[in-house]
């Protein structure tokens, strides 16, 4: 470890008021990057979870940079309840949407900590993993999701601007964080304008694969025009998203009683999960849950 790299774990730990940990190193010498390393500003590596902002940055930035030039990298493992199908959709992704360059970083995550806690570093995390395989692609933007506030370390944009500046450009490695902004109008409607045949495709379900059968089940009973994406439970917060934002502007065959049906669940849903999960149903949520009570004429169940 070298000492940049001690004195950034200090300040994140003194960030949670917590005392820095000891680091031990076989190593006495000290760490020195091979500066020889050289990265092209056309190319870049997108840190890829195969879900609908992923999907959207992939768009953006094949746009931006050509698709030949952009490494799309899977991390397996960030999330064990999750990770098989994150995998699995990413890997059946890659090959359906002919991305040129596509690799898979494995990951054993021995953390005790559980939901938004694990991501109180998950920027500056993802980098640290990602960086090497940007430098082999000779990439040196490397793309992930924007920075959105919240209480944790990675959640400012300032953050990660003072990452890039002090600490990869110190260290002399030829990287650099980067984002697309985050679209008002949400990921879905974006990705239905430009590239439509690429949400159904789209892994953002929260649901363990242990579970998905069952809850999908359910769905193709109550709504049977309006079925869950093939990689979707259909119920959880990320896949409500998907398809309040595929009702309104996706091409569908939903009858309109199957989609009242939708609606009026999930209305009864968020006043059921606002305390669990208030901060992602703001936002495109919110939006397109009061664009689909318009479209389909139908008054507001509650106010949260």
């Amino acid at each position: 470890v070298s000492p940049v790299t001690e004195a950034l774990i200090g300040a994140m730990y003194l960030y949670e008021l917590m005392p820095a940990p000891k680091i031990l190193s076989p190593n006495s010498t000290t760490w020195c990057f091979d500066h020889a390393r050289k990265t092209i500003r056309e190319r870049a590596l997108n840190a890829y979870s195969g879900g609908k902002d992923s999907m959207l940055n992939q768009h953006l930035a094949e746009k931006k940079y050509g698709s030949k030039n952009v490494l799309v990298a899977h991390i397996a493992g960030l999330n064990r309840a999750v990770a098989a199908g994150e995998r699995k959709t990413a890997e059946f992704q890659a090959k359906h949407l002919s991305f040129p360059n596509f690799q898979i970083v494995e990951l054993e995550k021995s953390s005790g900590e559980s939901g938004a806690k694990v991501l109180r570093s998950g920027k500056i995390f993802i980098a640290g993993l990602l960086i090497p395989l940007a430098l082999e692609f000779g990439a040196r933007d490397m793309i992930t999701e924007e920075p959105g506030g919240g209480p944790y370390f990675t959640g400012s944009h300032e953050v990660m601007r003072i990452f890039n500046r002090d600490f990869l450009k110190v260290s002399g490695i030829p990287v650099r964080v980067t984002w697309f902004p985050r679209p008002k109008e949400g990921a879905v409607k974006n990705l239905i304008l430009n590239r439509p045949d690429w949400l159904p495709l789209v892994h953002n379900c929260f649901t363990p694969l242990c579970y998905k059968a069952n809850i999908r089940r359910s769905w193709l009973k109550r709504t049977p025009t309006f079925p869950p994406f093939e990689h979707a439970c259909g119920s959880c917060v990320k896949c409500r998203i998907t398809r309040l934002g595929w009702l309104l502007y996706g091409k569908h065959e939903a009858s309109e009683a199957d989609a009242i049906t939708f609606i009026r669940s999930t209305e009864i849903w968020r006043d059921k999960k606002w305390d669990q999960h208030k901060d992602l149903l703001v936002g495109s949520f919110a939006l397109y849950l009061k664009e689909a009570l318009k479209k389909y004429n139908l008054e507001p169940r509650s106010a949260v």
